[in-house]
């Protein structure tokens, strides 16, 4: 491009040259300047593609693996509002079930700056794992670290600020739409009672409804399922006469909204923060705190 510009604006100069001497024409003048501007357009092109050429690129990488309460909505979010107030341009992005990734640009002093988040989210457990593994830089939990899982990592791990609360959660008790308008809540000591097995059938809570009640969970890798182990299923009503809590486990919580939706004898346990769509054909009984995120 730019040696056209050159031979361009030669070739106006040299005839408006010309034009002048020889012809004694005013055309000539405008010829010169005519090929005195196509000349440096033909330098300010090879100025902006030195300047493009002269670019050094840094490249930051930011792994993080864990939690789907977390990983699914709210990082991925996070990384967008970071990118967005911090001058970055979107550049890529991907995602599926378990992984979102985002890369964003952004040119400072010649400096074509470059951060990639990767997000996976395959449960609480598994961000440890893979953070003790070096697969990742940060492990998303929604639930706390314990000190086996902190020792496991570094010894001098639970004495640096390594763990940081970036919110509190609550996780959702839904039930099928046939039972909306007869029951209204299960208080937290009906749950309690549930949970150990205690109370497993329909009518115990519910008159004129019959059928074992079925909890449906998390998977063993998610931190919401962890929280529910240790806070009711760890601490079962110690009566030989009292059956288990009969439960399903879930890899994502949509799924435990399906459930719920197209089956009258369950009881579902899903993060608040679910999308409205997975809720619209189940209602809210209501709400379970969790620890801390």
């Amino acid at each position: 491009m730019q040696q056209i510009l050159f031979i361009a604006g030669l070739a106006f100069i040299i005839f408006g040259i010309y034009s002048f001497i020889r012809l004694k024409k005013s055309a000539g003048i405008i010829g010169i300047i005519s090929g005195v501007l196509l000349i440096a357009a033909a330098y300010l092109v090879v100025y902006l593609n030195n300047d493009e050429k002269d670019l050094i690129q840094t490249e930051i990488s930011i792994r993080l693996n864990g939690s789907k309460t977390i990983g699914q909505y709210l990082m991925p979010e996070l990384a967008k509002s970071y990118l967005d107030n911090n001058g970055f341009k979107i550049i890529a992005q991907e995602e599926n079930a378990e992984i979102f990734r985002i890369s964003g640009s952004k040119i400072i002093d010649k400096t074509n700056q470059i951060i990639n988040f990767e997000i996976i989210s395959k449960g609480s457990l598994n961000g440890f794992e893979a953070l003790k593994n070096k697969e990742a830089d940060i492990a998303m939990s929604s639930t706390q670290m314990t000190s086996e899982t902190a020792s496991s990592l570094s010894t001098e791990f639970e004495k640096a600020p390594n763990k940081h609360i970036i919110g509190y959660d609550a996780l959702r008790l839904i039930g099928h739409p046939s039972v909306k308008d007869k029951l209204r809540t299960i208080n937290y000591k009906d749950f309690e009672r549930i949970m150990s097995g205690e109370i497993n059938d329909w009518n115990k809570v519910l008159k004129n409804k019959k059928g074992t009640i079925n909890i449906c969970l998390r998977d063993n890798n998610s931190g919401s399922f962890k929280f529910i182990e240790d806070k009711f299923l760890s601490h079962n009503i110690p009566d030989s006469s009292h059956k288990s809590a009969k439960f399903e486990q879930f890899d994502y919580f949509e799924k435990i909204a399906k459930k719920v939706s197209d089956d009258s004898l369950s009881l579902g346990l899903i993060d608040y923060g679910i999308d409205s769509v997975s809720l619209s054909n189940v209602f809210t009984i209501g709400f379970i705190i969790n620890d801390k995120e």
